[in-house]
């Protein structure tokens, strides 16, 4: 019975490669949005799903990651990008297979509550 799950992530740029943080420490990441936006995983019928956001070397944007059953391989990879940084609270699937994202988008100094539906490949509906 797998209760528990450990979870790694490593800091990757757009094209999968290493970040300035990889290569170049020390690196600044702010502490706030690593403490307060921590990634979201659920269980989904194939593995794995886990919503974060990520840095795009311009603004921050939701990143959708499927991983098979064992944990070991990413299946699928996903960026939603909006304007502004985008940060995941909560995560779910709906009845037609499609996710609900809900957070938050920060525009210029403006907050403001987000809700992102997607399909069951993470595009937008």
């Amino acid at each position: 019975n797998r209760d528990n799950f450990e979870i790694s992530f490593i800091l990757i740029d757009a094209g999968g490669g290493p970040t300035d943080c990889a290569t170049l420490l020390p690196c600044l990441i702010k502490k706030e949005e690593i403490v307060k936006y921590k990634p979201v995983m659920i269980r989904i019928p194939d593995g794995y799903l886990i919503a974060s956001h990520r840095f795009n070397g311009l603004d921050y944007d939701i990143a959708l990651f499927w991983i098979d059953k064992t944990g070991d391989i990413l299946v699928k990879y996903e960026d939603i990008t909006l304007p502004g940084d985008q940060f995941v609270n909560d995560l779910l699937q709906t009845t037609d297979g499609g996710y609900l994202i809900s957070g938050e988008q920060k525009i210029g100094n403006n907050r403001k509550a987000l809700i992102v539906k997607t399909d069951p490949f993470g595009k937008l509906n």
